[in-house]
C-alpha cells in the first residue's frame, strides 16, 4: 500500500519487481508514471485512487497475472502501451478519457470484451492488435476514426457495432478478423461514404452477404433495447427471452454487456428468478459473507444453499464476488434436476450440459473458463425452452 502522504511517483517506480502481488495507490497522488508497474508478473490486484487523471506508457505492461482492474472516473488519460501484454480479461474505459495510447492492449491474449467511454474520437494505431481472444468491442458514438491496426488480428471479434460517426478506417484495421460481421448505424450512403484503407475487406455494400473473405455488413437493429446485442448473434434470443421474463437486466438502459463475466451471487440471484423467486424456508444466514438481508442475492443464496445447489466455497463462505466458472454454472443447473454425482461433479455437470443440449450452439465453449453474461443466458434459455 502507498501511503495517502505520498503525492508522487518516480518513473519506473516498482519496474520489474516479479513478487509483488498488490498495490494501492495513495489518494494524493494524480498520476501512475511510465513503467510504474512494467513486467510485475506475479500483480493480481490493483486499486487506482479517484485522484487518478493520468496513466503513463507501459504502466502495467507485462503483467501476466492482472485479469481486471477499474479505471476511475477521474482518468482523462492513458499513455502508449499501458496494458501491453498483460492478463486483462475484460475493461472498461470510462467517458473521462479523451486520450487513449498507442497500442494500448496489444498482445493481451486473454482479453474477451471491452468498453470504450464516450470522451474518445479516435480509436488509437494498434490498440487491440494481437488479442486473439476478443470477442467484443463496444464503440461509442463519438467516435470518428478508426486508425491503423486497431483490431489487427483479432480472429475471434465476431460482431462489432460502427456508428455512423466513423469516417475514417485506417489501413489494416481489420485484417485478420476473419470472424468479423459488421453492423452499421448509419445509412447504406453513409457507410459508402466511410473511407476505408486497404486490407480491411468490409463488405461495400449494406445488407449483402459476401462469399470471399469480406466482413459482411449489415444494418444496425439492436435486441430488446441493449446498444451491444443485436440480432443474428447466437445469444440474441436467450437475451430477449431472460429480460422480457425479469430473469436478467441489462448492466444499464442500452447496454447487456454479453461479455461481461458472472459473479457467484449473479449466477445464484439469476437462476433463482428463474425458478420464480421461491421463497426460502429460513431466512438465517447460510455462509458468514451473506449476512444482509437488504443484498439483492441474499434470498437466493439461502434457497439455493437450502436445495444443495450450491455449497460455499469452505470455512462457511460463500464468496459471492467470485467469478463464475461454465462448469459451475452448468452444475448449478443440473443440481436442479438432481442430475450431478457430487463425487465427481465436474464431469457429470459437462455430461448433463451435452446431453441436455445446453451447449448446442456455442462456439467451443471451455468449461474451466469464466462464464460470460451471454453464455449463462443461453444455457438457462436452452435449459428451460427445449423439451
Amino acid at each position: 500500500m502507498v501511503p495517502d502522504h505520498v503525492t508522487s511517483l518516480g518513473e519506473g517506480v516498482f519496474d520489474g519487481c516479479k513478487n509483488l502481488r498488490n498495490v494501492i495507490f495513495s489518494t494524493s497522488i494524480t498520476a501512475i508514471p511510465r513503467l510504474a508497474l512494467r513486467d510485475c508478473t506475479a500483480l493480481e490486484e490493483v486499486i487506482i485512487p479517484g485522484s487518478v487523471t493520468f496513466i503513463g506508457d507501459r504502466t502495467f505492461s507485462g503483467c501476466t497475472s492482472l485479469t481486471g482492474i477499474t479505471i476511475p472516473g477521474s482518468v482523462t488519460s492513458i499513455g502508449d502501451e499501458a496494458f501491453r501484454n498483460t492478463g486483462l480479461l475484460s475493461v472498461s474505459i470510462p467517458g473521462s478519457a479523451i486520450d487513449l495510447g498507442d497500442n494500448l492492449f496489444n498482445g493481451c491474449k486473454s482479453l474477451v470484451s471491452v468498453s470504450l467511454g464516450s470522451g474518445i474520437t479516435t480509436v488509437p494505431t494498434g490498440i487491440f492488435s494481437s488479442c486473439y481472444e476478443l470477442k467484443r468491442v463496444t464503440l461509442p458514438t463519438t467516435v470518428k476514426t478508426i486508425e491503423t491496426y486497431a483490431f489487427y488480428g483479432c480472429e475471434e471479434l465476431s460482431n462489432l457495432v460502427i456508428p455512423a460517426s466513423v469516417t475514417t478506417i485506417g489501413d489494416d484495421a481489420f485484417n485478420y478478423c476473419n470472424k468479423l460481421v459488421v453492423y452499421y448505424t448509419g445509412s447504406a450512403e453513409q457507410w459508402r461514404s466511410v473511407k476505408t484503407g486497404a486490407r480491411n475487406y468490409l463488405g461495400e455494400e449494406l445488407g449483402v452477404r459476401y462469399e470471399d473473405h469480406r466482413a459482411d455488413v449489415y444494418p444496425y437493429q439492436p435486441v430488446s433495447g441493449f446498444a451491444d446485442v443485436v440480432s443474428g448473434e447466437y445469444f440474441a434470443d436467450a437475451v430477449t427471452w431472460a429480460t422480457s421474463r425479469n430473469i436478467v437486466t441489462g448492466t444499464s438502459a442500452t447496454s447487456f454487456s454479453p461479455f461481461g463475466l458472472v459473479t457467484r451471487s449473479q449466477a445464484v440471484t439469476i437462476l433463482w428468478r428463474a425458478m420464480g423467486c421461491p421463497e426460502p424456508a429460513s431466512l438465517e444466514p447460510r455462509f458468514v459473507d451473506v449476512t444482509n438481508p437488504d443484498s439483492y442475492y441474499y434470498k437466493a443464496v439461502i434457497w439455493a444453499a437450502e436445495q444443495g445447489i450450491v455449497h460455499g466455497t469452505g470455512n462457511s463462505y460463500f464468496t459471492p464476488a467470485d467469478q463464475l466458472t461454465n462448469v459451475e454454472m452448468m452444475a448449478m443447473i443440473g443440481k436442479v434436476e438432481g442430475r450431478i454425482d457430487l463425487m465427481h461433479w465436474a464431469d457429470s455437470a459437462i455430461e448433463f450440459a451435452e446431453s441436455g443440449g445446453l451447449t448446442d450452439g456455442l462456439d467451443d465453449i471451455n468449461p474451466k473458463n469464466p462464464c460470460y453474461r451471454s453464455d449463462m443466458v443461453y444455457m438457462l434459455w436452452k435449459w428451460m425452452t427445449t423439451a
